[in-house]
């Protein structure tokens, strides 16, 4: 049980460093379209996602950025 609970909290982090980077970065636009789930958020704006992490240098590269401004952590411990 303790397992379910931990994998839970992990996946619900892990979204809101997704829509974290997503808001800091603009992708979010002010009025959105209706989400029923994350997944469909990330799909509504895949394309901006996907331009961010090439300018960045990947997907690693945007969170652990993110994650460093975050917790303001030196950006060599965020990676």
């Amino acid at each position: 049980m303790g397992a379910r609970v931990e994998r839970a909290q992990q996946v619900r982090h892990r979204e809101q460093m997704l829509l974290g980077v997503s808001s800091t970065r603009g992708v979010l636009p002010l009025d959105f379209k209706p989400a029923h789930s994350v997944g469909d958020l990330l799909v509504q704006h895949v394309d901006e996602l996907e331009q961010e992490a090439e300018e960045k240098g990947g997907i690693r590269a945007v969170l652990s950025s993110q994650f460093a401004k975050v917790y303001r952590v030196p950006l060599s411990l965020a990676a």
